[in-house]
């Protein structure tokens, strides 16, 4: 068992550093966020309190940040 989780998390970091890499190669400034809306994760009905989280798109490559 200690094999394949291992291996597994060899696979998850080379992918994530792949999705590194190519996110540099589309945006090598960096990204470029702009706020496209927002996101109600939780309400609160008793004080009002409602968590919400803003949505940013990037307008160079469109990767979806919240």
């Amino acid at each position: 068992m200690f094999i394949r989780r291992s291996k597994y998390e060899c696979e998850k970091l080379i992918a994530k550093q792949r999705i590194e890499t190519l996110e540099r190669i589309i945006c090598p400034d960096g990204h470029d966020y702009k706020k496209v809306g927002t996101k109600t994760v939780a309400f609160d009905t008793l004080f009002g309190n409602d968590l919400v989280h803003d949505v940013y798109v990037c307008s160079r490559c469109g990767k979806v940040r919240e």
